[in-house]
């Protein structure tokens, strides 16, 4: 993917003798890295802020409304919104890209499925809310579901109470079940979308790094992570019909 932000000597320095300028006409796309951190961190900084941002906006985001994110990611100096994207793509967290990344458009129960299996190996995953309430569900027999469902929302009261201090210093962004051989058969996630709390269980090997768990964020961050009074940008154009 090519860089947001390429760096070539001159006044205004960002970083060292870099000055940080972000290119023109390009989408900035979180990655799967990114979309993970920002569901399951608890920082609120301007690059969480910036990766949440993006993706609850109704529509790809281009560096050419670099106007509009500054004020939304709690900055004061449009200047800072590059370090702010610098930041991001340092981490592996944001790319830029020539085409808008595709999204799904369709109802978020239509699409969740389609969105979830490709997140296992054996193609088992499930979207469970803190209450224990099933979202969506493939592969997993109504049995293991229930069972995988209660099992979720424990996992969310147990996440929320790792207050020691401990746990304060070891970040978690998954739990699981072990089997005899020491490898997890079954992967929960406790992911936060607004003042949602959801757990994604995934059955046998995680395959999280694919663009459906990008996908799958951005439909839960559109529909979910939108407060009505806070930040968020408005559609560029109008909606297909």
């Amino acid at each position: 993917q090519p860089p947001v932000l390429p760096r070539s000597p001159g006044a205004g320095i960002v970083s060292g003798t870099d000055l940080l300028t972000l290119v023109p006409g390009l989408y900035l796309a979180p990655t799967r890295a990114g979309a993970l951190h920002a569901v399951t961190s608890a920082e609120d900084r301007p690059v969480e802020r910036l990766l949440r941002l993006l993706l609850r906006a109704p529509d790809p985001v281009s560096t050419d409304r670099a106007a509009d994110l500054w004020t939304h990611t709690g900055l004061h100096d449009p200047a800072a919104l590059a370090a702010v994207v610098a930041e991001a793509q340092d981490a592996g967290w944001l790319e830029g890209r020539t085409r808008p990344p595709a999204v799904p458009t369709g109802p978020l129960g239509v699409e969740l499925p389609a969105l979830l299996s490709p997140l296992s190996e054996d193609g088992d995953a499930a979207l469970v809310d803190d209450q224990g309430f099933t979202l969506s569900s493939v592969g997993f027999g109504p049995e293991a579901v229930d069972e995988l469902s209660i099992l979720a929302a424990e996992v969310v009261r147990l996440q929320q109470r790792r207050t020691t201090s401990a746990a304060a210093t070891t970040p978690v962004t998954g739990w699981g079940l072990i089997d005899h051989r020491g490898a997890p058969s079954v992967a929960l996630y406790p992911i936060a979308i607004g003042g949602q709390s959801f757990v994604l269980i995934v059955g046998g090997l995680p395959r999280l790094a694919q663009e459906a768990f990008v996908a799958l964020v951005t439909a839960l961050s559109r529909r979910y992570g939108a407060p009505a009074d806070g930040p968020h940008l408005t559609r560029t154009s109008p909606p297909p019909h």
